[in-house]
């Protein structure tokens, strides 16, 4: 049958389910959200009801959710989730905010105009200090899991440490550019194994393309052979016009004389995280400062 979305997402009944799975009782979960059981009792009896399934096993020994449950408690989660980024949103409207915020960053961002995010930041809050540091993907993490950092712009691939979330902010897929004169000019795709008998130019360790590049050669026991690097794609791209050598850099915008062409097989991307602590309790110049960044994307060189 159809079920209004109005009254899927009641995020009460939302909450006392998964509060439930989490607790593993009625009795704990009440406690929690310091409500009678009877209370949580009727909003589990409502929501099955509207989904039409039983979405919780009960027994003496606790309740576990059901494959309908199962089926339900991801979405359930991401839809509490949101409601809480939405509070913290509307929290930080309006709200002039004042202090420190510790930020840290990989030492080369392509992708964002991360000075035009915090000049924007600065702008809207000016009583608002920020202290930027730079370092690895591992020690920026770990910084913002500890609480010594307020969030991170880190590169992906990369794996969170426990207590850590990251959101993407960009993706693109990596390019190889080649000079229009060059033998592998005008094909379609060039797979990894091939690029790795070539010399080529590409970003520095660190930078996301690199992290996701030196994947990519490690999962496949390659050696790069690479000749040129620089943090500026755009000097990469320059040095390939002058030298002749293909450069990796991400996406499809290149330079007058070469030609970009899909690195495959793999195919691969690469990407910028915010890295921000896994709690409900976020700060608002937290919040302030990723909706800077979502609006600070570089477009040219997305694909």
């Amino acid at each position: 049958m159809h079920v209004p979305y109005s009254e899927l997402m009641d995020a009460h009944a939302l909450e006392c389910f998964v509060t439930i799975v989490d607790q593993g009782t009625f009795t704990k979960a009440a406690d929690a959200l310091h409500l009678t059981q009877p209370a949580v009792s009727a909003q589990i009896r409502r929501l099955e009801h509207v989904v039409g399934h039983r979405l919780l096993d009960r027994s003496v020994h606790g309740a576990v959710p059901s494959a309908a449950g199962r089926e339900l408690l991801p979405a359930a989660r991401e839809v509490l989730a949101a409601l809480e980024r939405a509070r913290h949103a509307l929290d930080a409207f309006g709200l002039e905010l004042t202090g420190t915020l510790r930020l840290g960053s990989i030492p080369s961002v392509t992708t964002l105009d991360l000075p035009r995010a915090l000049a924007a930041l600065t702008a809207e809050h000016p009583k608002l200090a920020m202290r930027l540091t730079e370092g690895s993907i591992a020690d920026l993490t770990r910084q913002v899991a500890v609480g010594t950092l307020d969030a991170a712009i880190i590169a992906l691939p990369a794996d969170p440490p426990t207590g850590v979330r990251f959101t993407t902010l960009t993706r693109s897929r990596l390019h190889i550019h080649l000079p229009l004169h060059h033998r592998f000019a005008g094909t379609r795709a060039l797979s990894l194994r091939r690029l790795a008998g070539l010399d080529f130019a590409t970003l520095p360790p660190g930078t996301a393309t690199r992290t996701a590049l030196d994947l990519a050669f490690t999962t496949l026991h390659l050696e790069p052979r690479i000749v040129f690097e620089a943090s500026d794609p755009a000097r990469v791209l320059a040095f390939t016009q002058a030298a002749g050598h293909p450069a990796v850099v991400p996406g499809i915008a290149t330079a007058p004389g070469l030609s970009a062409v899909q690195l495959t097989q793999p195919t691969i991307e690469s990407g910028i995280a915010l890295a921000t602590r896994d709690s409900a309790a976020e700060r608002p110049a937290v919040d302030a400062f990723a909706r800077q960044l979502m609006t600070a994307a570089t477009p040219a060189w997305l694909t």
